[in-house]
């Protein structure tokens, strides 16, 4: 659905706030470089950094906690 919450940064707000701030952090000498740099910034705010709004867990921590636990019953 066009325009609905995405998935990737496709909002204007969104896109722009992921330019901006891999134009602070980051220079890029290549499309080959600035496609390794930014999944390694992928990987590092959703597996390292903690987000305030997820209660201090990083995405991939609150993802884990929303499925369900196997073994139970």
């Amino acid at each position: 659905m066009r325009g609905s919450a995405g998935r990737s940064p496709t909002k204007p707000g969104h896109a722009g706030k992921l330019c901006a701030q891999l134009d602070r952090h980051y220079r890029f000498l290549s499309l080959a470089d600035a496609a390794e740099k930014i999944e390694d910034w992928r990987i590092d705010y959703n597996s390292v950094r903690p987000h305030s709004s997820l209660g201090g867990r990083t995405p991939k921590e609150f993802a884990a906690s929303l499925l369900p636990t196997r073994g139970k019953k």
